[in-house]
């Protein structure tokens, strides 16, 4: 577990208790060049929260209930509902972004998608999920066809 202390080569080996360490990097100011220093220091957080996760659990837990505001939150369906409705917004604008970087490529500008984009704004299709035409036992709710439009 982290932040627990290392007993196995006071057990294995009669050597010291070790205590969890701490890897820190920061920069050095005021050199020529920009530079970088590194230490390494007992993690006293970390072997505190190992000591008292239960407590520090359950603080987080009453602090998590206290702040919630069940009366405005979102059913799980609502949410759902709203996040395949901005899901559907986000695919519109990247199909629009798809269709102008095609249309600059076209005329031999330097411009290259983004490589995050969605692949069915990239490729100009869209996802359809219909039933089978025969009676096969499924393991999902359909199957998935690629359409042009």
């Amino acid at each position: 577990m982290q932040g627990a202390p290392d007993v196995s080569d006071l057990i294995e080996h009669d050597r010291k208790i070790v205590g969890p360490m701490q890897r820190l990097q920061s920069q050095v100011y005021n050199t020529g060049a920009p530079s970088l220093a590194f230490a390494e220091i007992d993690a006293a957080t970390l072997l505190l929260v190992w000591l008292h996760s239960e407590a520090i659990i359950k603080r987080l837990a009453a602090e998590i209930d206290t702040e919630a505001d069940d009366e405005a939150a979102l059913s799980h369906e609502t949410r759902q509902q709203r996040e395949a409705e901005v899901q559907g917004d986000l695919l519109g604008v990247e199909r629009d972004e798809a269709a102008l970087v095609w249309l600059r490529s076209n005329v031999c500008s330097p411009v290259e998608h983004r490589a995050d984009i969605s692949p069915l704004a990239l490729l100009g299709v869209r996802l359809v999920t219909s039933p089978r035409a025969t009676e096969l036992r499924e393991t999902s709710p359909g199957v998935a066809d690629l359409v042009k439009f």
